[in-house]
């Protein structure tokens, strides 16, 4: 509860909703969003697909009110397949995060800069977009194309 109403830490998502809420809902949205993800992911792939076990986890974690860079650690054994490419990207990006630890050393505040939110998230938007783009280009598939209408 502590952690939930006082500690942020590189958590913009959650600083959003909880400013727009309270603490505890924009808490339950986290973990809400995350197994809403993995009842999706369980419907539309299959069991031992990488994205189905990386997307639930990286959703809550987005969403959490603290992001420290090794919390990621947990989504690596997962990121073998395009579909994770954001999230590649973002294990990358978080590492600018680790700017606070120096800050700190030398007397500043433990607060990640913005600057740093922009460089972290704007690479995963990125690579989003680039995810986004190759999927488009991608060609059909068979079933795809005979579930189609028309």
């Amino acid at each position: 509860q502590n952690v939930v109403q006082h500690i942020r830490f590189n958590g913009p998502l959650f600083r959003f909703l909880a400013a727009v809420a309270t603490p505890e809902v924009a808490a339950r949205i986290a973990v809400g969003l995350g197994l809403l993800a993995a009842a999706w992911a369980r419907w539309k792939l299959p069991v031992d697909h990488a994205a189905a076990w990386a997307w639930p986890m990286a959703i809550a974690i987005a969403f959490a009110p603290v992001v420290y860079p090794w919390y990621l650690l947990y989504l690596t054994p997962f990121l073998l397949v395009p579909a994770t490419l954001p999230l590649i990207a973002w294990t990358c990006s978080i590492l600018v995060t680790y700017l606070v630890w120096e800050a700190a050393r030398n007397g500043g505040r433990w607060v990640v800069p913005p600057a740093a939110l922009v460089v972290e998230y704007g690479i995963v938007l990125a690579a989003a977009g680039v995810l986004v783009w190759w999927l488009r280009r991608q060609p059909a598939t068979p079933a795809a194309v005979s579930e189609s209408p028309g």
